[in-house]
């Protein structure tokens, strides 16, 4: 059986903050082969040849993990489909329809459909080593976020010591 939901890192529509949003059919104890699904997702940015890749960060997560940070869960891997993969180019926000099968070995496939386009791209999920969970990129600019947080905070008034916010 599954030990953990398996789900992918979204943005939030309200707080614009990236979650973990569980797939339904990858619940916890659900027994091999297991297939879950992910619809009404749509693309952050632009792609397709020329035009930038994609992104689909894969996670493991607790009972209650839905909604949490994603670096609050074991990251598995960041399945990333190359915009050279794309017969044509794809806009921002066009929907996708994620697919993700695991077998009874373990292994990992995630399939992802573009209406738009009309077109599906397979992944194999590298499952024989971790990734590594972010990128010296990526903890820079969480390291960003958190001091722009601390400022605005200290901005509302004299009685928050920012110190204490560091």
């Amino acid at each position: 059986v599954l030990p953990y939901h398996f789900g992918i890192a979204v943005r939030d529509e309200d707080s614009g903050k990236l979650v973990f949003l569980p797939l339904a059919g990858l619940e916890k104890k659900k027994s091999y082969p297991a297939t879950g699904v992910a619809n009404g997702l749509k693309t952050q940015r632009p792609a397709g040849p020329g035009a930038g890749d994609i992104l689909i960060p894969l996670y493991e997560g607790s009972d209650n993990a839905k909604g949490t940070r994603p670096e609050y869960n074991e990251h598995v891997y960041d399945v990333q489909i190359k915009g050279d993969d794309f017969r044509s180019f794809l806009p921002a926000d066009s929907p996708l329809e994620l697919t993700v099968h695991v077998a009874k070995d373990g292994d990992i496939s995630m399939k992802v459909y573009f209406p738009t386009l009309d077109d599906t791209v397979s992944v194999r999920v590298p499952t024989e080593s971790k990734q590594t969970a972010y990128s010296s990129e990526q903890l820079y600019g969480e390291i960003g976020a958190a001091n722009r947080a601390v400022d605005a905070l200290a901005s509302f008034g004299s009685h928050v010591d920012p110190t204490e916010l560091e």
